[in-house]
């Protein structure tokens, strides 16, 4: 059993972790500070007092709720993660909670359409625990003598009311709140708030002199200048520092009354334990000043990394910038993750708090100084060893690819990936297109209807135009904003496909042809058996589905006698040097039907640009030992009067291509 501890904000880890939480072998803690601040989170600290902000915490719990096997767990997460709209007034909030609080169902509202099914799927205990959380939430508001904060429900978020309603359960003990809220959603991770609960507020000073005084404040769109320190304030001074910094401009001024109002809150007891056993260290991903940083401030935190000589301790940077580090380097970060955490800037602790440095490496067209990073002043000053990776690692929008990071992380500890839960790949389906303007319409539509069917997978379409001169590419514009649309460089199928892959983010890619032959629904046959990491590339084949090869082909060329018999034999020939030479019996290799694990492609480089390309990535994977699978498709084949692409010339291609691969590997 591997133990991992995650430094973790709200989101920023979630591609990172979403697989590990059913690894057989993985034990995982999740570390996360609970400075939050924001409007919903901001009006319940105030209105209960003395406590932190639930969100991120709320957040993690009902994300690895959502992931479980279990249909209440899952209607759990989606009711913590329920949020009242702008419009929602305050009667409508109340009728919902009192609801909650009386076991009834007397709400009749948009909201009570969306709640009340989620409520029917929880357990009897659930059920009377957040009837029982609910009701301390509003008795707790009935009891304040003071009225200056009062609840709306405009952007309220329900799963901070019920967190709230946890930690008066629990005697105001947040730490408690978060074990037992996590319980109740029967989440197995430890999902733990780093300090022992100090109520602390989160306030930061910029290089020219702005106050950002609080946490919301500190993740909002900012200025050119850049944040210069943090600060934790007890939420029972902050009104009286706010006043004081309002009454000077000398920014030195203000950088004393902040440092000596600040506090170092001290290390959860279960969180200093998890750090000291772990087998792996992770530096997470996300909002870094608000986030992470702050989680690294806590007294204990440095020392018990120092402690635990044997751990892999791993930094991973942001796969692109937030609002905080609008005007930071991947160079400037991570030293500003080094100060943070090494108490008094000795960097000469440096190799014993972090080993290795994952990094993203954006394609090259993508020229931005946020990805610079040279620690090469830390380096030879301190004589420190460091690895970094740099690999492409996003999967879209600023978020980490599962597979890939994922896969860094358990090599550094020597974990089998086969058993990690994939359930939440991204799918791209690459349709190459030439000359298609009969068939491409159809196939477009039957794949969106595929993918919006099927909620097993994310699923990303992406059609690849190899350099159509008919109507094509007008029926592929009418899509723009529901697929996305590419052209390559150069004539020819295999370059289509290079250019889909180009901009493609998924774990497992789907080669669809846009010819109509093939059933949209048997991409779930080709992709299944790659998500568990059992083969690389799977083919869909029509040969287990042809009994009668020879009125098949007959069909496809009519009385053209010449390409019937090229055609045949021509298949077998391929068959026949791929046994011989790899010793693998491959029925279909011109299939144009496959899905493979994008790892698979690692290393290897495709040349060709027709229909050879795919007969030249077969060849190559076969070199790698990798494991292919066949498996049968439906198929309707087309004649060459229905538009019929295949050709002697490009059979002749793919058989000198193979040849050539062949002498090559030898």
């Amino acid at each position: 059993m591997k133990k991992i501890v995650v430094f973790a904000g709200g989101r920023g880890t979630d591609s990172l972790i979403q697989g590990l939480m059913h690894h057989e072998d993985i034990e995982l803690t999740m570390l996360i500070n609970a400075y939050d601040d924001g409007l919903s989170t901001g009006l319940v600290r105030r209105i209960i007092g003395d406590m932190l902000g639930p969100s991120d915490l709320r957040k993690n719990i009902a994300r690895f709720a959502s992931l479980s096997n279990n249909k209440s767990n899952r209607a759990l997460a989606k009711i913590l993660e329920y949020r009242f709209d702008l419009e929602c007034n305050y009667d409508d909030g109340l009728a919902i909670c009192n609801d909650f609080i009386n076991l009834t169902f007397n709400s009749h509202t948009k909201h009570s359409k969306i709640l009340n099914p989620l409520r029917e799927k929880l357990t009897f205990r659930q059920t009377l625990w957040l009837s029982n959380v609910t009701r301390l939430f509003f008795d707790c508001i009935d009891n304040k003598n003071s009225k200056n904060e009062e609840l709306t429900f405009n952007d309220m978020s329900l799963g901070n009311i019920i967190f709230s309603g946890a930690y008066l359960l629990n005697e105001r003990d947040f730490n408690k709140a978060t074990k037992n809220l996590s319980e109740i959603a029967g989440v197995h991770a430890n999902i733990l708030n780093i300090t022992q609960g100090e109520a602390l507020t989160l306030v930061a000073i910029k290089e020219d002199g702005e106050f950002l005084f609080d946490e919301a404040s500190i993740v909002s769109k900012q200025t050119e200048s850049k944040i210069k320190e943090l600060y934790l304030i007890p939420d029972s001074e902050l009104k009286d520092i706010v006043y004081k910094i309002s009454k000077t401009n000398v920014n030195s001024k203000k950088e004393e009354i902040l440092s000596k109002a600040s506090k170092i809150p001290n290390l959860n007891k279960d969180a200093a334990k998890s750090i000291e056993q772990a087998d792996l260290i992770i530096y997470g991903s996300g909002t870094q000043h608000s986030s992470l940083y702050p989680s690294y401030m806590t007294e204990g935190v440095f020392s018990k990394i120092m402690k635990n000589k044997l751990a892999r301790k791993i930094y991973i940077g942001n796969v692109q910038r937030d609002h905080d580090s609008e005007n930071e380097t991947q160079t400037t970060l991570f030293k500003k993750f080094l100060r943070y955490l090494i108490p008094n800037q000795d960097f000469k602790k440096i190799q014993n708090v972090v080993d290795t440095v994952i990094l993203h490496k954006p394609n090259p067209e993508l020229r931005d100084k946020f990805y610079d990073f040279d620690i090469s002043d830390i380096k030879s000053k301190f004589k420190f060893d460091i690895n970094v990776v740099q690999k492409q690692l996003e999967l879209k929008d600023g978020k980490h690819s599962f597979t890939r990071t994922t896969r860094e992380l358990l090599n550094s500890v020597n974990v089998d990936e086969v058993s990690i839960n994939y359930s939440t790949k991204l799918i791209s389906i690459i349709i190459p297109s030439f000359n298609e303007d009969r068939y491409i319409q159809k196939t477009i539509d039957d794949v969106i209807d595929f993918t919006e069917k099927k909620s097993d997978f994310r699923y990303e379409i992406i059609c690849a135009d190899g350099g159509s001169t008919d109507n094509t590419n007008k029926i592929l514009n009418r899509y723009d904003g529901k697929i996305k649309i590419t052209h390559s460089k150069h004539f020819g199928k295999g370059s289509a496909l290079k250019a889909g892959l180009k901009i493609s983010h998924g774990d497992i890619v789907v080669f669809f042809p846009s010819d109509n032959e093939f059933d949209v629904n048997d991409i779930t046959k080709v992709i299944n058996p790659l998500v568990n990491q059992e083969f690389s590339m799977v083919v869909g084949s029509r040969a287990y589905d042809s009994i009668d090869l020879n009125n098949r082909l007959k069909r496809i060329y009519n009385k053209r006698s010449l390409t019937f018999f090229l055609s045949k034999y021509g298949g077998m020939l391929l068959t026949i040097i791929y046994l011989l030479r790899y010793r693998r019996l491959l029925g279909d290799p011109l299939s144009s039907f496959k899905a493979l694990n994008v790892r698979a492609l690692d290393d290897i480089k495709g040349y060709s640009n027709g229909f050879d390309y795919e007969i030249e990535i077969l060849a190559k994977l076969y070199n790698k030992k990798a494991i292919v699978l066949e498996v049968p498709v439906t198929y309707t084949a087309r004649s060459k009067e229905d538009g019929k692409k295949m050709n002697f010339k490009e059979g002749l291609k793919c058989l000198l291509r193979l040849i050539i691969v062949s002498i090559r590997s030898n």
